[in-house]
């Protein structure tokens, strides 16, 4: 009867750390997301091209997108799982909730049927903010083209 009481208190032991490991990470992440905001977009690197229907469509052009949407975006991150995306260029705001867990973060725009973007393989420290996306641009003749790279905020 020991033998059986001891090898579940093991098991959940095991189980409680397991989880109290991964939630510290979260919330180790989710402070530095959050006391180092804003963050400023620095780079991009495409890493393939999804559905490629133009023949005109490059990494040259979806680098230019990218940049052209991205360089004067601050994303700023709130403690209450809210944030804020604010293109400095254009003076807009578009705010935003947002859930961290292990190393993706997912974002709902408070925007009317806004799709849920999900940042994978997130990398974090006091100085970089690092994910991969998928996205989307349009071609000269509206065709959508689909893309996914890594983005680099400082």
């Amino acid at each position: 009867m020991k033998y059986i009481v001891g090898l579940i208190l093991i098991g959940y032991l095991t189980f409680c750390f397991n989880t109290t490991v991964a939630d510290k990470e979260t919330y180790l992440n989710q402070d530095v997301l959050v006391n180092n905001s804003p963050w400023s977009f620095e780079s991009y690197e495409l890493l393939k091209i999804i559905n490629k229907q133009d023949a005109d469509v490059n990494e040259a052009l979806i680098k230019f997108w990218v940049y052209d949407n991205s360089q004067t975006i601050e994303s700023t991150f709130y403690n209450n799982g809210t944030g804020k995306f604010i293109d400095t260029a254009k003076n807009q705001i578009v705010s935003f909730k947002w859930t961290l867990k292990n190393n993706e973060m997912e974002i709902i725009l408070d925007l009317n049927n806004s799709p849920r973007v999900v940042y994978e393989n997130m990398e974090l420290s006091e100085s970089q903010f690092k994910f991969e996306k998928e996205d989307i641009g349009f071609d000269k003749k509206d065709i959508p083209e689909r893309f996914y790279g890594t983005y680099f905020y400082h």
